[in-house]
């Protein structure tokens, strides 16, 4: 199960019957889910009326990655696309207020290392390789698969 669905279900990650009472882990996946989805009406509102969106680009990458990772259904807030230098705080603060507190990095890019390091004198921790797993039900593309990546701790 991915972990962004949790309130989507009448069970928990663990698999137990939801008893109407959530718990800490449901809760702060009901406020990740709260947050980027009340970013995205409000950013669609505000084009809507022919504005700007009110949100860095930093709080919209990760709004985008969010997405990403919920159209994957992969296994944890997975980054595939890295924000630049000048954008990685907001970034990283857009995540922290979403109660995000790792992230596996499968971006390839080039700004890989530079952008590992400015995370970790922003306050990161990066804890090393891991993998992720996919489902693109929604593509009818395979089956579970794994994505490699880089663990990082907000």
């Amino acid at each position: 199960m991915a972990w962004w669905c949790c309130t989507l279900l009448t069970k928990t990650k663990a698999g137990l019957p939801f008893t109407g009472q959530p718990n800490a882990e449901r809760r702060k996946y009901m406020d990740i889910i709260y947050t980027f989805e009340q970013m995205d009406r409000k950013i669609y509102e505000r084009k809507s009326n022919g504005q700007k969106s009110g949100y860095s680009l930093g709080a919209r990458k990760a709004l985008w990655n969010y997405k990403d990772s919920r159209r994957h259904n992969s296994s944890e807030y997975e980054v595939t696309d890295l924000p630049n230098e000048g954008d990685m705080e907001d970034f990283l603060n857009t995540l922290r207020i979403a109660n995000i507190t790792t992230i596996v990095v499968t971006a390839k890019t080039t700004v890989l290392i530079e952008a590992l390091h400015q995370m970790r004198r922003l306050g990161c921790t990066v804890y090393g390789l891991d993998s992720i797993t996919r489902n693109d039900t929604d593509y009818h593309v395979m089956d579970d698969y794994e994505v490699e990546g880089i663990r990082v701790m907000l």
